[in-house]
């Protein structure tokens, strides 16, 4: 395996498997066609599918609106074992992070549907006493929901509608890894990657990074239950994970790699596959 293959995992393509969801004519997501065609028939007085496109009736107008449907919608979904059980919290329908939501909705309802979904990730190393960067990686929970048990950032969570950036990476930072607020808080904002793949289901994501340094006296602990535990590897040993199999996470895997290029670790003269290594941690995500 080369990292392009974990570059490639996030960017599918099956544009004759889904169509596309729109609001006031932009498109938000992308589900499959036949349960779009499912809830213009359960739903018939809140959609119709116009030009190929899931849409809303004209008197479903405003945020509150569809919000309300939306949430009808993800009853329907769980009723229908479409998606798994809520995780109560709420989702922002966007296509851009400072654009105003079209609507919001739980959480895990937001997969079916192929809707952007946003989240934060911090990576965070120390140094060894030769000045050498060492990277804190996470083991996921065996009991999360989705890649139990991959490895992971030390510390990320999906992105709610009513918290900032900054704010949650705190707040994921603390939950996650008992990494004390006044430590959280020196993390500093380190681009975004993006992916777009297809299962079941489209899946389309922005997870904006953030960078710390810590302590070598600092030792993370799990403390919500969502990380077995905490691992210090040199970047050369993540890199050979990465390059052996699916060893993290799928999507955390594309952000491990944005840390190891832009810290120097993986460049064009040791990554045969560099230039669409780079170009690819950003996908399009507004083309079959």
């Amino acid at each position: 395996m080369a990292l392009i293959d974990r570059i490639r995992a996030v960017q599918q393509r099956s544009p004759a498997s889904f169509s596309p969801f729109a609001i006031d004519g932009e498109i938000v997501g992308f589900l499959p066609r036949d349960l779009a065609k499912q809830l213009c028939d359960v739903f018939s007085t809140s959609f119709s599918i116009n030009d190929g496109q899931l849409v809303f009736l004209q008197a479903v107008t405003d945020f509150e609106a569809r919000s309300l449907v939306l949430a009808n919608i993800s009853d329907f979904f769980l009723a229908e074992g479409l998606m798994p059980k809520p995780r109560n919290e709420l989702y922002p329908i966007k296509n851009n992070w400072n654009q105003k939501p079209f609507a919001e909705l739980e959480r895990n309802a937001s997969i079916p549907l192929g809707l952007i979904t946003y989240g934060v990730n911090l990576h965070a190393w120390t140094l060894n006493e030769a000045g050498q960067q060492l990277l804190w990686v996470g083991k996921r929970s065996l009991n999360k929901q989705t890649e139990p048990g991959k490895l992971d950032h030390l510390a990320a969570g999906g992105q709610p509608a009513h918290l900032g950036l900054h704010e949650n990476m705190i707040k994921e930072a603390e939950e996650e890894a008992s990494v004390p607020v006044h430590l959280a808080k020196m993390c500093k904002p380190a681009g975004s990657v993006s992916g777009h793949y297809h299962g079941q289901f489209c899946r389309r994501f922005i997870h904006y990074n953030f960078d710390l340094e810590l302590p070598a006296e600092f030792l993370p602990k799990p403390m919500d239950g969502e990380v077995e535990n905490f691992e210090l590897m040199p970047p050369h040993e993540v890199i050979d994970l990465l390059r052996s199999g699916y060893h993290f996470d799928l999507e955390s895997g594309v952000a491990v790699i944005d840390w190891l290029i832009r810290h120097g670790h993986v460049h064009a003269e040791n990554e045969p596959d560099f230039d669409l290594v780079e170009s690819g941690l950003r996908a399009d995500l507004f083309t079959l």
